[in-house]
């Protein structure tokens, strides 16, 4: 009898001991090294078949990143598991529907919520009151390049009948196409595998905002790079096609973007659904003089396959000498705020003047 008690006694000890490690691990962790205790969470499998969204709905929370403290921001996932206000699934006759698909740039890291270009080009759109109800619907997802936006349209969001597609480009969405394998494949294949795993995926929704869970899977990917085993493309080729001088393997990955491209405006046009690539500038094109002949190229060989383009650089450019800051630079390289304003302007522009919709004013 007393040994069994003295083996429990020690089997409490022991909790007690790991529940105040763990505690202590926790604190330092969240307080000391600043990793984050809040993660955005995609849905899992069976909530994912039952919303337009890849995001767990519902999410509400401030993000700030370990690296980069000094621009926290809020995120809000609706209840159809995308950032943003809700929406109705079903649109209504009298309102003329934008989906907008994209990569960080158009999800909007590091601002906060009313502040990306899909809301505020939502604001500005409906600010003539007699004019049709305008609904913008952000589609962008970090990390994504044409051929999984492509894939979460075909997959999920061609049910929310949009009358308008706008794609945003930015510079690593061609030498994204070096990947083994796509991120749309790379969250299909994990939500598969969390879904065959229910128990195991029940303790990890408990972890999954802790920062000993998130600290871990910080190193995980650390260790990944370090160890050549990354799925993501190396740093060295983020901003590679920005060169006078393409080598054969970037005209390939140039290629294969214009494939998706080409099939991508296909489908749209089968539906009677407007389309346009919206190019973003990156930082070193602003203020450091880079070269433009990725946006040279890439409107010249839109322009062959009938695919209308707004090339943001030049509106950049004319903020940027008026004095605002377009960038998070020199913490982050995405656009800030203001930055969005001006996306958001030059669309409305560009809407208007091409006659896609009418009854709006043009904002210079």
């Amino acid at each position: 009898m007393e040994t069994k008690l003295s083996f429990l006694k020690n089997i409490i000890f022991s909790l007690i001991v790991v529940i105040f490690f763990m505690s202590f691990l926790e604190l330092f962790l969240r307080f000391i090294v600043k990793i984050p205790s809040h993660i955005l969470k995609n849905a899992d499998l069976e909530i994912s078949s039952q919303i337009p969204g890849i995001f767990a709905p519902v999410q509400d929370f401030v993000r700030v990143d370990m690296f980069k403290e000094k621009l926290p921001y809020r995120i809000f996932i609706n209840s159809n598991g995308m950032r943003g206000n809700d929406f109705e699934l079903k649109k209504s006759k009298d309102t003329f529907r934008i989906l907008c698909l994209g990569d960080s740039y158009t999800f909007g890291v590091y601002v906060d919520q009313g502040k990306t270009y899909p809301e505020q080009l939502e604001s500005i759109l409906n600010e003539n009151k007699s004019g049709p109800k305008f609904e913008i619907i952000n589609g962008g997802v970090s990390g994504y390049t044409l051929s999984d936006e492509y894939d979460y349209y075909k997959n999920k969001l061609h049910n929310l009948d949009p009358d308008f597609v706008i794609v945003g480009f930015v510079m690593n969405d061609v030498s994204d196409y070096s990947r083994p394998i796509s991120s749309w494949q790379s969250q299909q294949k994990n939500a598969k595998y969390w879904a065959e795993r229910k128990y195991t995926a029940f303790v990890r929704n408990l972890l999954i905002d802790t920062s000993i869970y998130n600290g871990g899977r910080i190193l995980l990917a650390y260790m990944k790079v370090k160890g050549g085993k990354s799925e993501t493309t190396p740093n060295e080729y983020k901003y590679n096609i920005i060169n006078d001088e393409y080598n054969s393997n970037t005209t390939e990955l140039w290629n294969k973007y214009f494939k998706t491209l080409t099939k991508f405006k296909k489908d749209l046009d089968e539906k009677g659904i407007g389309f346009l690539l919206m190019i973003f500038p990156v930082y070193a094109q602003i203020h450091e003089n880079a070269t433009v002949h990725p946006q040279e190229y890439l409107v010249r060989r839109c322009s062959e396959i009938g695919v209308g383009t707004l090339d943001l650089t030049s509106k950049f450019r004319e903020y940027s000498i008026n004095g605002k800051k377009l960038f998070n630079m020199p913490i982050e390289d995405h656009p800030t705020s203001e930055g969005y304003s001006v996306t958001a302007k030059a669309i409305k522009k560009y809407l208007s003047d091409s006659k896609v919709i009418s009854n709006i004013n043009d904002i210079n």
